[in-house]
């Protein structure tokens, strides 16, 4: 199984030693390592050339969609794996999962471990073992994995016109929506060799959730019409939560949208735990309740 190691960066001098040598150490060695720069101002192609990576040079910065379409263009291998240059990779991640002799149209999928790189501790784990040969669209909508768990067959990637590039967020979630409505499956492996590092306020998700919100309504909606009626109960909690997440950014427009489209598809209340509050939704209307969410969470932090 020969396997391409493609990875966007920006800014990401600092990162690239990491993951990098995190490739060089594995035990079944990858066949190509691919870095696209997407018009980063620091040293970022210098690092990555000095590491004997193959670089591709972008004049405009784009996003992540953008630079996962142009390294899937160049990759020359059938199996490709993205992994963000800030992340890291746990040595044994191509030896195990080569080992299960995918088909065409599977995705392997291993864990995944949290590293808080400011503290240097290992925080939660996540396995989606649900998913290990799932075919219930329900059940593949409420879980949401990371891309850096994949491997992935190339020619399935191409041949779904692979990344959405009008998406600065949420880009990675919506090819996997759109692969399993294409007849993909997949294999997992609940051991974490995919290591997701947070370094304090950096990464898209951190510094632009307005945008990223934005994204994943763009993304929700657009799939209203290929969901079909025994999963709408699912996409329309999708709906709520996303509705809460765009209050919670002041993003008041897209709070009333978010919660007119969970609505028509049949949810009148808020995602929770709590009966109450499920009940006092119902009545008040939902950003009543993400108001009082919003003040017992930062009467909590204080």
């Amino acid at each position: 199984m020969k396997v391409s190691l493609l990875i966007p960066a920006y800014q990401a001098a600092n990162f690239l030693p990491d993951i990098i040598s995190d490739a060089r150490a594995q035990e079944k060695p990858f066949d190509e390592i691919l870095v696209y720069d997407d018009a980063s101002t620091d040293e970022t192609i210098a690092v990555a050339e000095a590491l004997g990576a193959n670089v591709i040079e972008g004049k405009v910065n784009r996003g992540a969609a953008f630079a996962r379409n142009r390294l899937l263009e160049a990759a020359s291998c059938p199996w490709i794996h993205f992994h963000d240059a800030d992340d890291r990779l746990d040595p044994a991640y191509l030896s195990t999962v080569s080992k299960l002799n995918p088909s065409g149209n599977e995705i392997v999928l291993c864990g995944l471990k949290m590293f808080d790189s400011q503290s240097g501790k290992y925080g939660q784990e996540f396995h989606w073992m649900q998913l290990n040969g799932c075919s219930d669209l329900g059940t593949y909508l409420a879980c949401q994995f990371q891309m850096g768990s994949g491997l992935y067959p190339a020619a399935l990637l191409r041949s779904i016109g692979g990344f959405r590039e009008d998406l600065r967020g949420a880009e990675d979630h919506e090819i996997h929506i759109r692969l399993f409505l294409a007849g993909a499956r997949f294999r997992t492996i609940p051991s974490p060799l995919n290591v997701y590092c947070r370094h304090g306020g950096i990464t898209f998700t951190e510094t632009q959730p307005e945008q990223l919100n934005s994204d994943w309504l763009k993304v929700y909606k657009s799939y209203m019409g290929a969901i079909p009626p025994a999963h709408h109960d699912v996409l329309a909690s999708m709906f709520m939560e996303l509705a809460y997440k765009c209050h919670a950014q002041r993003q008041f427009s897209e709070t009333d949208e978010a919660i007119k489209l969970a609505n028509a598809l049949g949810r009148d209340s808020v995602v929770s735990s709590s009966r109450l509050l499920r009940m006092v939704s119902r009545f008040t209307g939902a950003k009543m309740v993400f108001r009082f969410r919003s003040i017992w969470n930062r009467f909590r932090a204080t």
